[in-house]
């Protein structure tokens, strides 16, 4: 045991809810703005209650820390008894985290029951002992709080095993990683999903990587980034542009065409009339979103055919043809055009706008294009920060 796990035995009840409070957000970005309810403002001293701490997510999920300097057997289990009791009594048990930051060790026996009633009631179970703690502010960026709540001066200088530990663990493979998706975002794909598993690893387990504040803000940013450009699945827009598409030239064709009207009853009672339209539309609905057709459609652009001089889609010929066949419809009669058509109807549709302008024009693809040169910009100045980092540790550790 080193000095602060044994200094960190000795904090009361109040000052070991005050250090949690201070240490956690640090722990992980989703537990900032912890409202400490337990705690006598001013004073080391603590109020009955739970929880001790909480927050409320910005998903609307909850929250519970129980922090507990009484070492004795099953003191922890009955906090998350009260805990789980309270989430129940508030209705907000769904998706809820219970954390229990304690200043000792504690058995197996009581950290396996804890476990199983956060499983049986389908809630997370984080357990945060004397030694994680310890080590926590042990680290340099948390020294800071170690000085304050425990009175343990900063360390004078880092041992430079240590921080080659860092620079072979965190920002060599962080700028590997940040160069990979320099390479990823200059192939301008937007079918592709961005991937950053050890950005996500750094966030995620922050308390197992030195990393300063100013890193891990630009890499929570990056993270958001790349969550908003993976959302939109550009096969489901695609699909979308491409029954409008259909429509537009449809009715440009045939003109617009309403089958008849179809009643529309609620506990045997007529509620209106609803327009039947033509079947074509629910055939183009079918095939649209076909990723394969798509891709041939939006990926390999040299996918043509000719027909009478001029170069048609051959993935788009294919779902209009399907739309318009007799073999696939059950009701529809035979279409008579607006006018003379010297062309089949799939293409005559096919020519009546051009699908690529439409994908890029198409709202959703361009906020997806103007997230990715977020992501571009962003991911240049990490890359930066993380050089200067290493040339600063070459220059004071390994430059000879």
């Amino acid at each position: 045991m080193n000095q602060t796990e044994y200094i960190l035995r000795g904090l009361s009840g109040g000052q070991l809810q005050q250090l949690a409070a201070s240490l956690l957000p640090r722990l992980n970005y989703e537990w900032d703005e912890l409202i400490h309810s337990g705690n006598v403002e001013g004073t080391s001293q603590t109020r009955k209650g739970t929880p001790d701490i909480w927050k409320k997510t910005k998903k609307g999920n909850f929250i519970y820390i129980q922090v507990t300097a009484d070492a004795r057997q099953g003191k922890m289990l009955e906090d998350l008894e009260k805990s789980i009791k309270k989430l129940m009594m508030d209705d907000v048990l769904e998706n809820a985290l219970c954390i229990a930051f304690v200043s000792s060790e504690r058995q197996p026996e009581e950290v396996i029951k804890c476990e199983k009633l956060c499983e049986e009631n389908s809630i997370q179970f984080k357990l945060i002992t004397n030694n994680s703690i310890a080590r926590s502010l042990d680290q340099k960026n948390n020294q800071d709080l170690r000085q304050k709540y425990l009175g343990i001066a900063r360390d004078e200088g880092l041992n430079v095993n240590v921080v080659m530990a860092i620079k072979n663990n965190l920002y060599i493979p962080l700028i590997e990683e940040l160069k990979i998706l320099e390479l990823v975002c200059r192939e301008n794909d937007l079918f592709k999903k961005i991937k950053i598993d050890f950005i996500l690893e750094i966030i995620e387990n922050q308390h197992n990587h030195r990393i300063p504040n100013n890193f891990l803000c630009e890499l929570i940013e990056l993270k958001n980034l790349v969550e908003l450009f993976n959302v939109p699945n550009i096969y489901n827009i695609s699909g979308d542009i491409i029954i409008k598409f259909f429509i537009k030239g449809f009715e440009n064709l045939y003109g617009q065409i309403i089958e008849g009207e179809i009643p529309i009853y609620y506990d045997d009672e007529l509620i209106y009339y609803e327009k039947v339209y033509p079947e074509e539309y629910e055939l183009i609905k079918l095939i649209a979103y076909d990723e394969i057709l798509i891709s041939g459609a939006l990926k390999e652009q040299d996918d043509f055919c000719e027909y009478d001089g001029e170069l048609y889609n051959k993935s788009l010929l294919t779902m209009f043809e399907f739309a318009l066949a007799d073999r696939n419809k059950k009701y529809s009669p035979k279409r008579i055009s607006n006018g003379e058509m010297n062309l089949p109807p799939e293409y005559y549709i096919a020519s009546y706008e051009d699908f690529i302008d439409l994908f890029y024009q198409d709202k959703r693809i361009k906020e997806k294009q103007n997230t990715l040169k977020s992501i571009i910009s962003l991911n240049k100045k990490l890359i930066e920060l993380v050089d200067r980092k290493l040339l600063d540790i070459f220059e004071k550790y390994e430059n000879v």
